[in-house]
């Protein structure tokens, strides 16, 4: 049967009670003496003046702070009771193992939240950190309680549910290629339950499913990258690689597919380099200007480090200037065949054209003079081809 449980006495303490009085003994004496003080200021001699009213006013004020400070303690008094009763509430309500008859836990629960939901912030922390206590040395009791047969079953139930629930976190992260994490559970629970058959059949799963997927990702991640290789997509390549590297930091295969990507890419870049540069040897013994300026210009923008890099910086003036006297030469031959053609307007405009991009040269000079004749020619329809000769 389950012992009844002690009701707190509304009434309050003893010790409350005495404390109260002396709150009001204290405030009674308290406002006499600051009332007769006040009385012989009004009867002395001169009147009434402020400057003698500071004795009965302190009076008044430490009679007040007396009081204050007797209240408080009652207060508190009343306070440390409540808390002893429902601390002896609770330790009546766990003596027996099963709980009072109409009384759930569910309704022991929501008894605590509900008082728990009146105290301070601080005051519902300490009352938490008081019902773990109390559930540790309840173990502690029922597990002292046990014969050694009840604590070995014990124990080899616990060990085997924490066992089964680590089973299931390795498995989900075997699924999720997880298995540097799959490892270190795997080590704990094997720290923990030394000399356990299930834990080291895990770390085996664990070892064999590692490998088997490490080698289905080197061998899908090779054919995937060599396919990138030989469409020059470069940095997919290396992205891959770095993938492969990361999900298994210490597969060989993986590091030297990654250094198979970098080499390739090397010997890529030196061919490449080794045929832009002949082209642009070759377009400059042809004179072809323009089109070597251009690829100097993409050669030191691609390759901006190498030998051949800086044997072009010291040409690129010279090849542009030979660009521009090819660019003008070309413009020179445009214009002399519009006008023989009779197409004077537009060979007016290229004229034009020409001063303004290369003033200064000497074909610039020689089209200013002929710009007039070029004018006149473009609003005549009628008149005749006329030979324009540039000297440049």
């Amino acid at each position: 049967m389950q012992p009844a449980i002690p009701q707190s006495d509304p009434t309050p303490p003893a010790r409350g009670r005495f404390l109260v009085a002396m709150a009001t003994l204290v405030a009674i004496l308290g406002i006499a003496v600051t009332l007769i003080q006040f009385a012989g200021v009004f009867e002395a001699e001169g009147g009434f003046r402020w400057a003698r009213t500071a004795r009965p006013l302190f009076s008044l004020l430490v009679t007040a702070a007396c009081v204050g400070v007797i209240v408080g303690l009652s207060g508190l008094q009343a306070a440390l009771a409540r808390i002893r009763a429902t601390e002896q509430q609770r330790a009546n309500s766990g003596a027996g193992d099963a709980p009072a008859p109409g009384r759930s836990r569910s309704s022991e629960s929501a008894a605590d939240k509900t008082l728990l939901a009146g105290l301070s912030p601080d005051a519902a922390t300490a009352d938490a950190h008081w019902q773990e206590i109390v559930t540790l040395l309840r173990d502690i009791r029922d597990h002292s309680l046990l014969s050694e047969a009840q604590r070995a079953e014990k124990l080899a139930r616990i060990a085997d549910e924490d066992i089964g629930r680590g089973m299931m976190r390795v498995s989900n992260l075997l699924e999720g290629n997880h298995f540097i994490q799959a490892r270190q559970l795997v080590a704990e629970l094997a720290r923990r339950f030394p000399n356990r058959p299930d834990v080291d059949q895990l770390a085996a799963k664990v070892e064999e499913t590692r490998q088997r997927t490490e080698a289905q990702d080197v061998a899908a991640f090779t054919k995937r990258i060599e396919e990138w290789i030989s469409m020059s997509a470069w940095d997919r390549a290396a992205s891959a690689a770095t993938e492969l590297i990361e999900r298994h930091p210490g597969n060989l295969d993986a590091k030297q597919l990654a250094e198979r990507v970098d080499r390739e890419h090397e010997l890529f870049l030196g061919e490449q380099r080794q045929r832009l540069y002949a082209e642009i040897q070759r377009l400059c013994n042809r004179k072809r200007w323009r089109e070597a300026f251009s690829g100097a210009k993409t050669f030191i923008e691609r390759f901006p480090n190498c030998s051949d890099a800086e044997t072009l910086r010291m040409q690129i003036t010279t090849l542009q200037n030979n660009a521009e006297v090819e660019d003008r030469q070309t413009i020179d031959s445009e214009i002399t065949d519009l006008a023989k053609h009779g197409r004077y307007i537009e060979a007016y405009n290229l004229a034009l054209h020409l001063i303004q991009t290369y003033p200064g040269t000497p074909h610039a000079d020689a089209l200013k003079s002929q710009l007039p004749r070029l004018k006149e020619l473009a609003h005549n329809p009628n008149a005749t081809p006329a030979r324009v000769r540039i000297e440049g």
